[in-house]
């Protein structure tokens, strides 16, 4: 049953629960635990949202194609029809899961629980096949081939051989260690997906490897494997004279010690973070920008591209030079993100022709990017290596992503997110860049306040990157107190996570207007806004003739008294009432709420003859306002 598995579909797609909160019959996720997963009943429950469902309804919040990520956790309907076992080991050849094959042709995995096998690999390390053999024979080459049957076919001829779980594509760098310092020959498939597998493997290997070498094979069909070359051509002296003759590929080992002494160091010869703007962007380094839809990131991410691209201070902050800058949009048609770039140039008063070779820009509606694929998130090697290639011809200094979910096909899961977050740092570090990453919320938090843990998808993604900060929309409330018709047009910026840089004392404001277009379109543009100083128009002067008033008068403290000490406020501050009497009354109340909190004024409680009970009054406080 499906709700057997609640702790590992949790651990997979919320990440690694709070730990002071959990207990061993229920996990809690989240700062203040607001995501409870009960363990014996396969239910979830999010406090923050007031809903919860079973596991299935846990994986439809998270994951789009939610039948094909439930399949990895059914239990085959049938066993008899099993044609081999293939045990995966650790080095002293304990068994940690098998790889059943069944016919017709497919492969599944499986894992003891104590009780009985359970079909998939959560929570366990995955190893090389035959490990044991790896580590038993430290001097021998070790052959890498796809799938076990050809591993062993090979340790029948007398080598050592291994493969990944899984067979192409699915080699994960976690196995690597393995191998490291070894000499190592790869014997891919005959085929386009035997091509790019040896690729992948090169990749991860020849930073660990002492040599490394890619034996193509001489069969006749396409598809041919090793074990098709010894049963119908093949002899272990050609064999050994093709791996002889193979050309070796470049290996750069890694130090198997990394650690070092300490020597004195003066500071100038450290480099100093490269910060791109407002502390966010950084180079060699991904950054995230995460709010609900329709609230503005695009909009405030594609300004910040043009004023980083023109060198222009555009929303209240400047850039630290002129960059070279590319932003993918994946979600709107291209004359939408026109429109948008015409519309901050005229409302900002830039000149187009500074954007010519500093601004590039792309639609994933008119060309399919993605940089991660499939059920296990298998990274699109093309993608990454096009888009390196051009970020380093045209000298690239800011990359953004938006939004990253149109990027990838992938479910959002924790060790997905994991796996392409890597591989999106590495592409900042190897073009000498900042990305950008703009994300959606997870679903349910549209209208509430927004937080780091709103992302949608696991914490990897907040882990990985080195700025994180998130957008809000104005509440009613805040609108009212500050005197505003409505609160759709307005918004906050907050850093989430800082890791390199000390984060920004309070809430930077932007509000979205409209720009109109020759065209006849309107399209959104921004405007950095200020929050209203309640003591806005209040000296020490006037304050000091209010605290004396006050004193004089001894007014209520209820604002619907007709004597409420606000008033004395309104009158004396000229605060218009006529058109904004809301606003007025929130100032006055928010300057008596301070002054009584810093000694200002002091409220006390005496009999009131009108009334005929007891009130609360205004009196002048143990600060006297003064020059």
């Amino acid at each position: 049953m499906i709700q057997n598995h609640i702790k590992e579909i949790a651990l997979d797609l919320l990440g690694e629960p709070n730990k002071k909160l959990s207990t061993d019959k229920e996990l809690r996720f989240g700062t203040y635990g607001s995501m409870s997963v009960d363990l014996e009943k396969g239910t979830f429950f999010s406090h923050e949202d007031n809903e919860g469902g079973g596991t299935i309804d846990l994986v439809k919040r998270y994951v789009n194609d939610y039948v094909d990520y439930l399949k990895k956790y059914e239990e085959p309907k049938t066993r008899d029809n099993i044609k081999d076992i293939y045990p995966y080991t650790d080095k002293d050849g304990n068994t940690l899961f098998e790889v059943v094959r069944f016919e017709p042709k497919t492969f599944r995995p499986r894992r003891m629980n104590g009780t009985g096998y359970v079909w998939n690999l959560q929570g366990v390390v995955q190893v090389p096949y035959r490990l044991k053999d790896i580590y038993d024979n430290p001097k021998e080459v070790i052959f890498i081939v796809e799938g076990e049957k050809d591993a062993n076919t090979l340790v029948k001829m007398g080598y050592v051989a291994t493969t990944n779980c899984f067979g192409a594509s699915n080699w994960k760098p976690e196995i690597n260690t393995h191998f490291s310092g070894r000499d190592c020959v790869i014997v891919p498939d005959n085929d386009q997906a035997g091509k790019m597998h040896s690729e992948k493997v090169v990749e991860q290997l020849k930073t660990v490897c002492n040599s490394l070498k890619v034996v193509n094979l001489p069969v006749a069909n396409e598809s041919d494997d090793v074990t098709d070359y010894f049963g119908w051509l093949g002899s272990k002296e050609e064999f050994d004279k093709l791996v002889k003759d193979a050309p070796s590929i470049k290996c750069k080992p890694e130090s198997t010690v990394p650690f070092q002494s300490w020597a004195t160091m003066d500071a100038m010869m450290i480099p100093p973070r490269r910060f791109l703007y407002n502390n966010h962007y950084i180079r060699d380094f991904a950054s995230i920008t995460i709010a609900t839809g329709g609230i503005g990131k695009s909009t405030l991410c594609l300004t910040e591209m043009i004023a980083m691209a023109t060198n222009r201070d555009l929303l209240g902050s400047n850039p630290e030079q002129r960059c070279r800058v590319l932003y993918i949009n994946g979600e709107d048609p291209i004359d939408e993100i026109q429109r948008r770039i015409v519309a901050i140039c005229e409302h900002h008063q830039i000149d187009q022709s500074l954007l010519v070779d500093h601004l590039y820009y792309a639609s994933g509606r008119d060309y399919e990017l993605l940089l991660s694929q499939g059920s296990e998130g298998d990274i699109n090697e093309n993608q990454f290596k096009m888009i390196e290639e051009f970020c380093l011809e045209k000298k690239i200094d800011v990359f953004c992503v938006d939004p990253l979910a149109n990027l990838t096909t992938s479910p959002e899961t924790n060790e997905i997110f994991r796996t392409l977050t890597k591989r999106i740092s590495e592409l900042a570090s190897n073009c000498n860049l900042s990305v950008e990453i703009v994300h959606h919320t997870r679903k349910g938090v549209q209208g509430m306040e927004t937080n780091v843990e709103s992302a949608r998808g696991g914490s990897s993604l907040i882990a990985a990157v080195r700025s994180a900060r998130v957008l809000s929309p104005m509440t009613k409330e805040e609108a009212e107190k500050c005197g505003l018709e409505t609160h759709v047009n307005h918004f906050r910026m907050e850093l989430g996570k800082s890791n390199l840089a000390r984060p920004i004392d309070k809430a930077v404001w932007f509000q979205r207007v409209g720009h109109d277009l020759d065209n006849g379109d309107q399209v959104a543009v921004l405007n950095r806004w200020e929050m209203p100083d309640m003591f806005s128009g209040m000296s020490i002067e006037l304050g000091r003739k209010i605290q004396r008033r006050i004193e004089s008068e001894r007014p209520k403290q209820s604002p619907r008294a007709d004597n409420w000490g606000g008033k004395i406020v309104i009158e004396m501050m000229e605060l218009d009432i006529t058109e904004s009497d809301k606003f007025a009354r929130v100032k006055a109340t928010q300057i008596l709420k301070e002054w009584v909190r810093t000694d200002v004024l002091r409220i006390y409680e005496d009999y009131d003859k009108r009334s005929g009970r007891t009130v609360k009054f205004y009196c002048e406080g143990g600060k006297v306002l003064s020059e």
